[in-house]
């Protein structure tokens, strides 16, 4: 395994890789919950989501269903459901 010089201080590949996904990973998070101006279902675009179920009819998968129509009626986007 390579090694990266910072400072005094020798960082595995390994280490360097986890250091830089976290900071990613937190910058990310930062930037989704950043504020917005719009409401939903103000703006002028469609969304459409699929929800592909694993078993049409099972009592888990008519749960998931009801509840993803459920905030997708509240967000003002088109859900199309398959499986």
């Amino acid at each position: 395994m390579e090694d990266t010089e910072l400072g005094n201080k020798s960082l595995s590949r390994r280490e360097f890789l986890a250091g830089t996904a976290a900071v990613l990973a937190g910058g990310s998070l930062l930037a989704a919950c950043g504020g917005s101006t719009s409401t939903p279902g103000s703006s002028s675009t469609n969304y459409t989501f699929v929800l592909i179920q694993g078993v049409k009819g099972d009592p888990f998968y008519v749960t998931m269903q009801k509840g993803a129509q459920a905030m997708a009626d509240k967000l003002g986007v088109k859900l199309l459901v398959d499986g």
